[in-house]
């Protein structure tokens, strides 16, 4: 009994240690660009890059305009930052190139794939698999993105100095992305199995973030359009995401609105499948809390996602490895820790 406990569990214990260790990384925020730019050829551009497990990205932007300034608006402004959205829709005045890494999704998909035994020993419980919980949400090793749109910065009205003492608050505070973003690559991740699959998809997005250092920092993304799939196994949809993130560094209180965030997917079927399929062929909900803390003298902020994914999917036969006709409901549950620096 006692060699039985350490052979099932000892093992599996080290290997989920392991595997939150290196999941408490700093985590990218979404809709974050330098706010400063370069000059290349009469051209602003710069670029920005975002490094941890879930999500690892590195992007360029150009601005299509020759000796253009770049529009900053303050935050304070709402209506403005939106009537100048809607204005210039349709009129991209920016082009961005990024490529995304999701690490935990392929490492999880590769052992399942390719080492099913070393990706069962992450099964903690009967049906729960720890290292699945923790990257479900993504659908892809990576992605290739091109986006079209325009960029507004935000900058408090105040002194250009890194700190307006008058209203207490630093002036430059990133900046809000309207566009279309174009995304592709060949693989694509179904029931944790790694297929191959060239894959297009086309979203608008409206995505931003509000951030005063030390202070408070407010991420939102809306997304929606279509994701297309060349392989028969995987189903067009229609895609509609949302998004909303909220970090105050100095509230220490549990409501569910301040240090939080909360995200949603609905995938609808489109095409000729759509009228054999449920309404919803992938179904995403998560939210998580944010505690601050100091760690080594820094300020940081532990974050505890949890949450739930719906999938209508063909089911996999692990015996013959292969993908057959019968379609099942999967279930997944999500537990998702992480650190922001």
């Amino acid at each position: 009994m006692k060699r039985h406990f350490f052979t099932r569990y000892l093992w599996r214990i080290v290997l989920v240690s392991v595997c939150l260790i290196v999941i408490v990384d700093a985590q990218p925020s979404e809709g974050k660009v330098a706010p400063r730019y370069r000059r290349f050829w009469g051209h602003n551009w710069n670029y920005t890059y975002g490094l941890g497990a879930y999500r690892t990205y590195g992007s360029a932007y150009v601005d299509l305009r020759i000796g253009a300034k770049p529009i900053v608006i303050s935050p304070d402004r709402e209506l403005e930052i939106f009537r100048h959205i809607l204005r210039e829709i349709y009129l991209p005045k920016y082009i961005l190139l990024q490529l995304t890494l999701y690490p935990l999704s392929t490492l999880s998909s590769f052992l399942e794939t390719d080492h099913a035994t070393t990706f069962n020993q992450f099964e903690i419980y009967d049906g729960f698999n720890v290292l699945r919980s923790l990257s479900a949400d993504f659908e892809e090793p990576y992605a290739a993105s091109v986006f079209l749109g325009n960029i507004i910065g935000f900058k408090y009205e105040g002194k250009e100095s890194n700190t307006d003492t008058t209203a207490g608050r630093s002036p430059q505070v990133n900046s809000i992305l309207s566009g279309v973003l174009f995304s592709g690559g060949h693989w694509h991740i179904q029931d944790n199995i790694r297929i191959q699959d060239e894959w297009l998809e086309i979203l608008f997005l409206l995505t931003g973030q509000l951030n005063v250092r030390d202070m408070r920092n407010v991420v939102w993304d809306l997304r929606a359009g279509y994701r297309l799939h060349r392989n028969r196994l995987v189903t067009d949809v229609a895609v509609i995401s949302v998004l909303r993130e909220h970090t105050e560094w100095e509230y220490r209180g549990l409501s569910p609105f301040r240090n939080s965030y909360f995200q949603t997917a609905f995938y609808l079927p489109i095409g000729s499948e759509a009228a054999n399929r449920p309404l919803f062929t992938r179904q995403l909900l998560v939210f998580g809390k944010k505690v601050p803390m100091r760690l080594f003298k820094r300020k940081v902020m532990l974050k505890l996602g949890v949450g739930i994914l719906w999938e209508q999917t063909r089911l996999f036969n692990r015996e013959q490895w292969q993908f057959g006709e019968t379609e099942h409901r999967a279930t997944t549950w999500l537990v998702q820790p992480g650190l922001e620096l």
